[in-house]
């Protein structure tokens, strides 16, 4: 996998996994990535301006990795704080690390 395709693929998958998050999350009544946003220093406080909800960040790091077997890639493969999920053929392969990719996304949970 090349850069352009790591990126194009990393964030496209970003993307609409987020897109799909905040329908569930505002079913629930919290919202997703609130537009806008205030606060910060000094108190780190982070807040939905309009309404003075509290926003937190959640932080993830993932680690991206493709399965190898040979020259011909058998699959593709995510693992998050040591739990690991992709598809592909096991018997014989080899798993190289691609990269990592970290971000945060923020939060008003439902009832703040």
């Amino acid at each position: 996998m090349d850069l352009k395709e790591f990126v194009e693929t990393t964030l496209g998958q970003l993307v609409a996994g987020i897109a799909s998050a905040q329908t569930t999350i505002e079913e629930h009544g919290g919202v997703l990535n609130p537009g806008s946003i205030a606060g910060g220093s000094p108190s780190n406080r982070l807040f939905i301006a309009d309404s003075g909800r509290n926003v937190s960040l959640v932080e993830f790091e993932v680690s991206i990795s493709v399965t190898k077997e040979g020259k011909i890639a058998a699959g593709i493969g995510f693992s998050l704080a040591g739990a690991e999920a992709g598809i592909g053929g096991s018997k014989g392969s080899k798993i190289a690390d691609v990269g990592r990719v970290s971000f945060s996304l923020p939060i008003a949970f439902p009832g703040e």
